[in-house]
């Protein structure tokens, strides 16, 4: 110990002197690894070069046309691959040069295509009447001609995706939108369309959809963001607390009855879209939709499942739900929001003309 006290200046500077030791030590180790792995990598670049000296590759004429052929049968391929592409997925498009006709023509093909939705049951939100045509449809707007071509090549597109959500059987068309309205992403190769869709319907529904984009469609369309939310099974977080749980069919009239939902029998009562009583239970009927969660646009809805509603004011009634109810994989009703991108490929020609 008097050691220690008679010397501690010496010990820290030994202790001192270890430390920047073994600090020297682990960088001399990295930089030995470094310049392991660049000897190695340059060693690799001089076997390439050696091997080129051995097959005594020179740049004579030959080899210059030989390259410029191969490059030039790239090109053309390339090219031959973008026309194709282009055919493949253009959207052709046709309407009177009048534009107060065309404009006749685009308020019929929207009526079509609701009427198409509501032979199907898939119910439209009021704020999707139009399909996202809101401004000539609703504010009997006269397009440019110059805007026609897009605005017709835009209908197709929504057709397109109408047609999709009929035959994947959705429940509810929430909202579609067109975020740059008449505007397009112009890229080097192609054009973008930006286009949200907020669906509702069964799991295995909007997972037909979602497939169907990349399948069945006649148009090429890359899904950028899905959100996917459904019905909260423990309020507060809660476990077996209350909640609802959906209603059954909704609609003008009396509605057809569900089936058992989730493990217990809710009888309960879907919003209807128009006057009428719907009684259900959750599970296999169609849900009505109202202006309001489990409320009617008109109608009366009343059970353990929805509540009552009158012109979109609701009245819950609470349920307590069983632990064979709150299942996290029940094929009950989820909202899906999708943003899509709608690619069209240009031709070499079109670049050039640009």
């Amino acid at each position: 110990m008097d050691f220690i006290k008679k010397n501690w200046g010496l010990l820290l500077v030994c202790i001192v002197c270890l430390l920047a030791t073994g600090a020297v030590a682990w960088r001399l180790a990295a930089s030995l690894g470094a310049a392991k792995e660049s000897r190695a990598k340059l060693d690799k670049e001089l076997e390439f070069y050696k091997g080129v000296k051995q097959d005594n590759v020179k740049l004579t004429e030959q080899n210059k046309a030989t390259a410029l052929q191969n490059a030039d049968w790239a090109k053309d391929r390339f090219d031959r691959l973008r026309t194709e592409l282009h055919k493949k997925f253009y959207i052709e498009v046709k309407y009177d040069a009048d534009p107060y006709v065309a404009v006749q023509q685009l308020l019929t093909g929207l009526d079509t295509l609701r009427t198409h939705l509501a032979d199907a049951e898939i119910a439209l939100s009021t704020q999707s009447q139009y399909l996202s045509f809101e401004e000539y449809a609703a504010a009997n707007v006269t397009p440019k001609r110059a805007d026609m071509p897009e605005l017709f090549r835009q209908y197709k597109v929504v057709e397109e995706i109408v047609n999709q959500l009929i035959a994947s059987k959705v429940a509810m068309v929430n909202q579609i939108g067109r975020p740059l309205l008449l505007q397009k992403r112009e890229e080097d190769l192609y054009t973008s369309i930006p286009i949200d869709i907020s669906v509702t319907g069964t799991s295995q529904s909007v997972s037909d959809f979602l497939n169907a984009l990349h399948t069945t469609a006649r148009y090429l369309f890359f899904i950028r963001k899905i959100e996917i939310s459904s019905q909260d099974q423990a309020p507060d977080g809660v476990l077996g607390g209350t909640g609802t749980t959906g209603g059954g069919a909704g609609g003008g009239g009396m509605g057809g009855m569900g089936g058992m939902g989730g493990g217990g029998m809710d009888v309960g009562m879907g919003g209807g879209m128009g006057g009428g009583m719907a009684m259900g239970r959750p599970g296999m009927g169609r849900p009505g939709f109202g202006a309001g969660p489990g409320g009617g646009g008109g109608g009366m809805d009343m059970g353990m499942d929805g509540g009552m509603g009158t012109a979109g004011t609701t009245m819950v009634m609470p349920v307590l739900l069983t632990r064979e109810q709150l299942t996290a994989f029940q094929d009950r009703y989820i909202t899906a929001d999708i943003r899509l991108d709608l690619v069209e490929f240009t031709t070499p020609e079109e670049q050039q003309g640009e």
